[in-house]
């Protein structure tokens, strides 16, 4: 069986779903809510079970205290009750949220990134599309997500401009989260000329890199590498004329 969503405050609807229960015609299943292994309330007593055995049952969320609870589904294939077919899912009552500081930002941006309702000391990590940004990450005592003692914080990845799912996913609980958010600009780095002498100066401008925030990013260097198929050379790249000073980062991350 299956949930969606699986969490959900008191009074709200979920969806719970099922296959391969027995697919005879007009049996019917039991939905339940248990803490652990104690019963605590029915959700729907009777579900009709369809011809390939599957179900599904929107339902509300009894009020009942938040926290973690399982939803079990029985079912009864035979007349006699001695054979039971049932399965439980992980449930969350009780509202999880995760905030972002923006939904929308160019690369290399830095987000604020809270969120709420995870398991009180629970392990927690976070992707942003296919890029982890968080892994192995412990919420506080009280269910908020934190890196060490602070809050999260994170810069927007080197992804193309477009639509990305940020997916937060409480391990302990089983529980996932999902925000939306939309990269505006990608990483920019512009040359002046795309072919010269050696020992040419050529003019190099950049933007959408990381913010230098001298906190969860302090680090402004950047190197530069000439390469082809064969080899490779370190450039030499400097600021403020001949001999300037080696190129970083300003605070930004909007012009290198």
């Amino acid at each position: 069986i299956s949930a969606e969503p699986g969490f959900g405050p008191q009074g709200s609807s979920t969806t719970v779903s099922g296959e391969n229960f027995q697919n005879i015609k007009d049996k019917k299943v039991k939905i339940m809510l248990y803490d652990g292994t104690a019963f605590v309330a029915d959700i729907k007593t009777s579900v009709k079970v369809d011809s390939d055995g599957s179900f599904e049952a929107t339902c509300t969320i009894p009020t009942e205290n938040d926290g973690p609870y399982k939803i079990k589904v029985v079912s009864k294939p035979d007349d006699d009750g001695d054979f039971y077919i049932s399965d439980t899912v992980e449930f969350r009552i009780g509202t999880i949220m995760v905030l972002l500081s923006k939904d929308e930002s160019r690369v290399g941006d830095q987000i604020v990134f809270t969120g709420n309702g995870f398991t009180d000391d629970g392990e927690w990590n976070a992707t942003f599309g296919d890029v982890t940004i968080f892994s192995e990450e412990q919420a506080s005592g009280t269910g908020l997500l934190r890196v060490g003692s602070d809050t999260p914080q994170f810069f927007v990845p080197q992804v193309q401009p477009g639509e990305y799912t940020i997916t937060v996913w409480d391990v302990d609980a089983e529980l996932t989260v999902e925000t939306d958010f939309t990269v505006t600009e990608y990483t920019v780095l512009d040359f002046e000329l795309l072919e010269a002498p050696n020992e040419f100066n050529v003019s190099i401008d950049g933007w959408n890199w990381p913010e230098v925030d001298g906190d969860i990013n302090d680090e402004d260097r950047i190197e530069f590498v000439l390469f082809n198929e064969t080899d490779d050379w370190d450039m030499d790249v400097r600021q403020g004329g001949t001999p300037g000073t080696v190129a970083i980062l300003n605070k930004t991350g909007d012009k290198a």
